[in-house]
This record gives C-alpha cells, structure tokens and sequence, in this order.
C-alpha cells in the first residue's frame, strides 16, 4: 500500500509524502456547520473561503467554539509602569536606626539595665528604677523611637489590609505619629495631676515607669520589623504582621499584669476598678487612633 503513494521520498522512514491529500479529506474534522446554516457562508473571508472549499466540508469559523474571528475587538491598554518612590522611606528606616544605635553607643549602661529589668530583675528593685529614671536623655530619645517606629508600623498595617482604600502612606505615618504623641502626652500629664491631687504620686510614677518602660521595648522589637516590611515593600507581609501583632498584644498583656501587681501592692486597687481603668485609658485611646487613621486612609476625614 505505502509503496504504491511513494513520490519524492529519499529516506526509507520518511512518510511525509506517502499519502495523498485526497486520502486526508474525508478523515478532517474541524467544525461542520449545522444544515440550516450552510448557506450563509457567504460572508467568510476568502482564504477561510478557499481552505473551506479545497477540504469540501461546509464549515464556517464563525461558529467555532475557540476562534472567534467574527467577534466584537477587545482594546488593550498599555500603561506605563510607574515604580513607587521609596527613597523617603529608606531615608526614615535610616534615621531611626541611626536613633537606636546612637543611644545605645552612648549610653550602654541604660541598656544593660533595661535589658536586666526586661529579663529578670524585680520591677521593686529601687536603685535600678531609679538609675532609669535619671537617665533621662536616654529615656526622651527611646520614647521618640517608639512613637517612630509605631506610626510607621500604623502605617505598613493600613497598607497591608486597605491596599486599594489608603491614603498617602507619608500622610498616615504623621498622622499616626502625632496622635500616639498627643495620646501619650495627655496621659502623662493626667496622671501626674492624679498623683498630685490624690496624693499618690510615687504610685502614679511607678505606673508611668511601667508604661514607658513597655513603650521602649516595643519600639525597639518594631525596629526590625519593619525593616521586613519595607524590602521589598509588603512582601513578606502574610508572615511578619501575623507574628508582631501577636508579639504587641504579648506585650501589652504583659504591661497590664505588671501595672496591676504594682497597684495592688501600693494601694490595694480592685481588679474591677482596674480593668474600667484599662478600657477607659488604654483600650479605647487604641481603637479611636485606629478608627480616626483608618477614616482618614478611607478618605473619610
């Protein structure tokens, strides 16, 4: 049978011209056209026209489940890609490591007994509270660390879960940044005027440490974080923000377990009273920063 369609062959396993095109005609299926419509091949383009009529089967590509060559053009737009300008971001990661590693050259001995009171040591331990409370430098620029570090993180966090809804990302870090400034200012002065009026100012002092204290390590654990977060820029988001939030909510229980043993122990408060305490000054100072920055990012401030 192959010997008898052998043409142009010069190979012996070369069959690509043993079968005749007529052999393949009736053996193609491509798409045949219902009968109803067979006579409505007249709008086909002719080499469409011509293939059809060369294999002798009514198609039309019109009708194709796949191809639609009759169908309305899509537009296709091209947009420049524009790269997000994080220089002011890196700039500000700089200085705010450039702030820790200056405090931590200058005064080594502020952080060894952070460190100390952090891992072990007594929060009752007077000469070490009170060699803390007279460094006082040291103490002003971890405070500003803190309020940096948890502005930005603020900010990497609306980014993160209202990607399409924020704001400026510079905008929400001020923003962020100057309400934890006023937030924590008014609370220091309330508390001193508290401590002055009820005459209880060693407590409140003592409570005050506490906060500050927390605040500090805190802005210090933010420091590499969102040094993460920014390179690349929310890359590694579904791993690091999960992790911090749990570490924060750690640190924040680990404050109020700590404020109430001191309390407890100067003047006898009641877990009650200090719980309305916690919801009236801590808890809901945190969620009117949230709602107000996340107003703001929305477009609603």
């Amino acid at each position: 049978f192959f010997s008898s369609r052998r043409r142009h062959t010069r190979f012996k396993c070369d069959w690509s011209s043993d079968v005749c095109s007529s052999d393949l005609q009736d053996s193609v299926l491509m798409f045949p056209l219902p009968q109803r419509l067979a006579s409505s091949s007249s709008s086909t383009p002719v080499f469409f026209q011509h293939q059809i009529d060369s294999l002798g089967h009514n198609l039309d590509l019109r009708f194709h489940p796949y191809y639609n060559f009759y169908g309305q053009g899509m537009n296709l737009y091209m947009l420049k890609r524009e790269p997000a300008n994080r220089d002011g971001l890196f700039y500000l990661l700089v200085v705010i490591c450039l702030l820790y590693a200056g405090v931590k050259y200058f005064y080594p001995r502020y952080f060894a007994n952070l460190t100390k009171l952090l891992l072990g040591s007594s929060l009752r331990s007077q000469p070490l509270n009170d060699t803390l409370l007279q460094a006082s430098w040291p103490s002003w620029l971890l405070n500003g660390l803190f309020l940096l570090t948890a502005g930005l993180y603020g900010a990497f966090l609306l980014q993160y879960f209202e990607p399409a809804q924020t704001s400026s990302f510079r905008a929400l870090f001020l923003f962020g940044f100057l309400i934890l400034a006023g937030i924590y200012a008014g609370k220091y002065i309330l508390l001193q005027l508290l401590g002055w009026t009820l005459r209880i100012q060693s407590v409140t002092q003592q409570y005050l440490f506490i906060v500050f204290f927390v605040n500090k390590v805190t802005g210090i654990f933010l420091l590499p974080v969102l040094v993460v977060l920014a390179f690349p820029f929310l890359q590694h988001a579904p791993v690091v923000i999960p992790f911090s939030v749990g570490m924060l909510v750690c640190l924040l229980l680990y404050r109020f377990w700590i404020s109430f043993q001191q309390l407890n122990r100067e003047i006898n408060v009641n877990l009650f009273h200090f719980f309305i305490y916690l919801c009236g000054f801590e808890i809901a100072p945190l969620l009117v920063i949230f709602k107000v920055i996340l107003g703001m990012a929305r477009g609603n401030v």
